[in-house]
């Protein structure tokens, strides 16, 4: 199981994005709901990997959170609410939210080859724009042709913007991440 924790960054200065980030990660079907556990803070869990990286991409592209994901067996039956969870993955998630704080960088806790990666992402991600973000989200479903009709852009610009995102890159290394974290 994979519990993924959530801390607003600079929250006394921002609004509460809690109620957007737990729709956005809701959407994703997690075993267990995210929803706020104590002020800026939210968690739930998920039992796919691929949830887990589709989760953290979302969060990232957010650019106001410390993220932590905890690896590990959580205590049974689950709980009606994330908040009363326990067990390895819950505490992993925890020490991973609070490095993720010291290091500034989204943390696993349970998997250090999965940890590699997403720093890796991480570090191409970091700087991409919102259109960098919107064209590299419709080129998982829609070519490039398809992409610069719809944005009524040149289809050489969605290849640069493809490429200044490193939208290739990203999207090659989700699925070695999400196999890295299953196999923990």
């Amino acid at each position: 199981m994979f519990v993924l924790t959530a801390d607003q960054i600079d929250s006394g200065s921002n609004p509460d994005r809690v109620p957007e980030a737990t729709r956005a990660l809701n959407a994703l079907a997690p075993t267990l709901a995210f929803e706020r556990t104590v002020g800026d803070e939210f968690q739930g869990a998920f039992d796919k990997g691929e949830a887990v990286v589709a989760a953290l991409l979302a969060l990232i592209e957010m650019d106001c959170w410390h993220i932590g994901v905890g690896v590990g067996e959580i205590d049974t039956p689950l709980p009606k609410h994330s908040r009363e969870g326990d067990g390895p993955a819950f505490r992993s998630a925890r020490e991973a939210v609070e490095r993720a704080k010291r290091q500034r960088q989204p943390a696993i806790e349970g998997a250090p080859d999965a940890q590699a990666v997403l720093r890796l992402m991480n570090a191409l991600l970091a700087g991409r724009t919102e259109r960098q973000w919107e064209i590299a989200a419709l080129a998982e479903t829609l070519s490039g042709a398809d992409i610069a009709a719809k944005l009524d852009i040149a289809p050489q610009t969605v290849s640069d913007v493809l490429k200044a995102g490193h939208a290739k890159e990203i999207a090659e290394a989700r699925p070695t991440l999400a196999r890295l974290l299953e196999s923990a």
